[in-house]
């Protein structure tokens, strides 16, 4: 099942073999990956009673004059903090 993940489909055949292919696969996979030990870490890390116990307004931040509301926060912290978990950078 993760071979559908790590190729292109037969229909990109022309792009399989391509720089720009090779280079996006292991980003496109970090990500996802990211993105799962994110949602591991939201619900059992703690992230998800810290919002509820204090509120989403707590966690609510302002970038560039726009602002990021308590939950979409969370999420990314705990989106940045699954790539160090998983690339090691927590060291």
């Amino acid at each position: 099942r993760v071979r559908h993940v790590l190729e292109l489909p037969d229909s990109l055949w022309f792009y399989r073999d391509r720089r720009w292919a090779r280079l996006a696969r292991p980003i496109v996979l970090l990500i996802g990956a990211s993105h799962w030990m994110a949602c591991l870490l939201g619900y059992f890390g703690g992230y998800r009673d810290a919002l509820i116990t204090n509120g989403a307004a707590e966690y609510a931040t302002t970038f560039q004059d726009f602002e990021v509301g308590g939950a979409f926060s969370m999420y990314l912290t705990a989106l940045v903090e699954g790539v160090f978990l998983l690339t090691g950078g927590l060291d």
